[in-house]
């Protein structure tokens, strides 16, 4: 007796024909569910694995065989690299005209491969393609001007959009000289170079660079612009005197696009004994609304060589401060 007909002799409600059927198919039902259940759960894993680390492993495993043994296969794929072209602009740091004939170094921060070639008459040296988010050490020569010495920069997506501009100083004609030069990254953000000349004996404020006024005793701000990718401020002075000075960038135009930690700012002070300091925008701020980079302070009297780096960004004004030197 098979198991239908023991069901029809032992139960009070007899199993016909169509019952059967439907039990039949409920069965087959369940099987498929469960068998499509199983396949969700092993994309759903594997979808999560590629989201959170960016590549993808899928291992398969043969199905049993008692005389082979199960051996894993992994199939692995990594994300697809992205190349821009990079182009860099080089300018005169006083005046903004560009420098035909400039030699310009690459090195790759990942390969360490070396890309060289000189400007051409619009100062542009152009690489068709870098790889992006990659670290470039950029290095600039040019007779009559102080060479730009490993400056670092990130390729992205804004550099297929406009050249980044390197800023040269000219070769200083004078004892006593100071040279600063701000550049940032090729943005719509408009950054604006202040300097405090302090009176230690008062302990006050005396005169203030900035883009309303250029001049104060020995110090001149040269060029004032309103967007990265036209290049450097920069300011000069021309003798030692008896001040101290807080250099200080505020972010005019306060892009929300653009916080001030992204725009890539870099100044660097050059002395006529040919002492050199570059300090990067720092990447770390109070808050998004955060439109004060306190840079540093050099002491008049002692020299460029004096330059004692603060590197902050605060939110609160710090315009007036006479005490922001009082270390040096």
């Amino acid at each position: 007796m098979d198991i239908i007909d023991s069901w029809h002799s032992e139960s009070s409600f007899p199993l016909n024909y169509a019952q059967t059927k439907d039990f039949d198919l409920l069965s087959a039902t369940n099987a498929l569910a469960l068998q499509m259940l199983g396949v969700l759960l092993v994309t759903l894993a594997w979808a999560v694995s590629s989201a959170y680390f960016g590549f993808s492993t899928i291992t398969t495993i043969a199905g049993p065989n008692p005389t082979t043994p199960t051996t894993p296969r992994t199939i692995t794929t990594t994300p697809t690299t992205l190349f821009v072209m990079f182009e860099l602009q080089i300018q005169d740091a006083l005046n903004g005209d560009v420098i035909p004939g400039a030699l310009v170094t690459l090195q790759s921060d990942v390969t360490g491969q070396i890309f060289q070639a000189e400007t051409d008459s619009n100062g542009l040296f152009v690489v068709s393609g870098w790889p992006i988010h990659e670290k470039v050490k950029v290095t600039v020569e040019k007779d009559g001007y102080i060479s730009v010495q490993d400056n670092i920069i990130t390729i992205n997506e804004t550099q297929s959009d406009s050249a980044r501009v390197i800023s040269m100083a000219p070769a200083f004609e004078a004892d006593g000289s100071k040279f600063m030069v701000l550049n940032w990254g090729p943005y719509p953000a408009d950054l604006d170079t202040y300097v405090l000349q302090i009176n230690k004996e008062k302990s006050q404020v005396d005169c203030v660079v900035y883009w309303a006024n250029a001049g104060c005793k020995n110090v001149r701000l040269e060029r004032d612009v309103a967007n990265g990718k036209n290049g450097a401020e920069s300011v000069t002075w021309q003798n030692e005197d008896e001040f101290d000075y807080a250099i200080i960038i505020k972010y005019y135009s306060g892009s929300e696009e653009y916080p001030l930690i992204n725009t890539e700012a870099k100044l660097t002070i050059y002395g006529v004994d040919g002492f050199t300091s570059s300090v990067d925008i720092p990447q770390e701020e109070p808050s998004p609304q955060s439109r004060y980079w306190i840079v540093g302070c050099v002491n008049g009297s002692k020299g460029v060589s004096s330059f004692r780096e603060i590197n902050e960004i605060v939110a609160q004004d710090p315009l007036g401060d006479p005490e922001l030197c009082s270390m040096i």
